[in-house]
Parts: C-alpha cells; sequence; structure tokens
C-alpha cells in the first residue's frame, strides 16, 4: 500500500491553507473473469446500498431525499450496468483481468 503525506502552503506569514494528502491502494491484482466481476459488483453495490440509506435516512429525518445521494445513485447504478456489460461473456474468457483502484484523499485545513 502506497501512503503519501504533503503540505502546501508558500509560507506562514500568509493565510494559504495547508492540504494534506493519502494514496490509499483499494484494489490491485489478477483476478479471474468471475472474481473480476464479483469485486467490482460487490464495491459499487455497497455504494449504491450506502446512498439508498442514505436517502432513507435524510427523508425521515428531513422529508426530503439526500441531494448527494439522489444524484449519485443513477451514476453508481449506471456504472453497475457497464460491469454487467462487460462481464456478460464471461464463459468464453479464459485469462485474467487486471483491476487497479486507487483512493486519493485531500484534506484541506
Amino acid at each position: 500500500m502506497k501512503n503519501s503525506h504533503a503540505e502546501t502552503g508558500l509560507n506562514s506569514s500568509n493565510n494559504q491553507s495547508e492540504t494534506r494528502s493519502e494514496e490509499l491502494e483499494l484494489i490491485n491484482g489478477e483476478f479471474s473473469m468471475k472474481d473480476a466481476k464479483e469485486i467490482l459488483l460487490q464495491l459499487f453495490g455497497d455504494k449504491i446500498k450506502y446512498h439508498q440509506l442514505r436517502n432513507l435516512s435524510s427523508l425521515e429525518r428531513f422529508g426530503e431525499f439526500d441531494k448527494i445521494s439522489t444524484r449519485r445513485l443513477p451514476e453508481l447504478q449506471m456504472t453497475e450496468k457497464r460491469i454487467l456489460n462487460l462481464f456478460k461473456d464471461d464463459a468464453f474468457f479464459e485469462g485474467t483481468i487486471k483491476i487497479q483502484a486507487t483512493i486519493n484523499i485531500e484534506i484541506a485545513e
């Protein structure tokens, strides 16, 4: 796993904000077609469930859907369909699939 720390700012006398960043390796490997499909569908399925629960919670507490989740859900569902389409002929493929996914986090202070 690759982690990096970076701070920016011109100098301490002005009001430039500092930014910390982290790079987290989420997935890095070669997988069978079946495992690659399962990993990706599980990952996007979990994100979809997260936003569905967030929407439900917002609806119960505030009487309206969460704006971010309402926008994000169709995007994630479309990606899920793309994954299914990509792997629809998996029975005919005997090689491996390489998946690399990195999460970049920036914290502005």
